[in-house]
């Protein structure tokens, strides 16, 4: 295979690679997000029903 395909074939997988991981990182900051504001929200709950967390 011509090598300039070649080259060309790993910079592309590459490039596909780290969109990978990119899209995969933000997906985990969005559920540590999410998970905050879900702990945030659970806390409230338990305090508007005059109970106690125990976190």
């Amino acid at each position: 295979m011509d090598p300039e395909v070649v080259k060309a074939l790993k910079l592309q997988q590459e490039a596909h690679n780290r969109a990978i991981q990119d899209q995969d990182e933000f997906y985990q900051n969005r559920l540590a997000e999410i998970q905050e504001v879900t702990d945030k929200l659970v806390l409230t709950a338990i305090g508007d029903a005059g109970g106690e967390a125990n976190v």
